[in-house]
């Protein structure tokens, strides 16, 4: 987690209330959660990003999500990736795979970066949205 006074940080919050205001169905990824708690362990003021992450999670679903169509996924997608010679990190493709295989919109900071999946012809339809 970020500074309340990094833009980053102000994007986010303003995107996500959005959505909520929308009536639009959201959630996170288990492995979501894991990236954020391990900045907030790294964070000089880990007990106070712990206790925003909470808060966040409060309202936020988290999808702990594994089956035989996120198995097969994400071994398209990493297959997929390695093939192109452009990986996008491990995290990164277990989150994508989680995304396709719910038929979800992935959000995020770096669309560029989860762009690369739709390069695979599977997931030419796969939707990724910036903030």
């Amino acid at each position: 987690m970020k500074s309340s006074n990094n833009p980053n940080y102000q994007k986010a919050v303003k995107f996500l209330k959005s959505v909520i205001d929308s009536g639009e169905g959201y959630c996170t990824t288990f492995l979501n959660v894991c990236e954020i708690r391990r900045g907030a362990y790294s964070s000089d003021e880990k007990e106070k990003e712990l206790k925003l992450i909470e808060s966040l999670l409060y309202i936020i679903p988290v999808i702990e999500y594994y089956n035989d169509l996120f198995y097969d996924t994400y071994s398209l997608i990493y297959s997929g990736l390695v093939k192109n010679q452009s990986r996008i990190g491990d995290f990164d493709e277990l989150i994508a795979s989680i995304a396709v295989s719910q038929n979800a919109r992935l959000v995020t900071r770096n669309k560029e970066h989860f762009e690369r999946i739709k390069e695979i012809d599977e997931f030419r339809d796969f939707e990724v949205i910036s903030y």
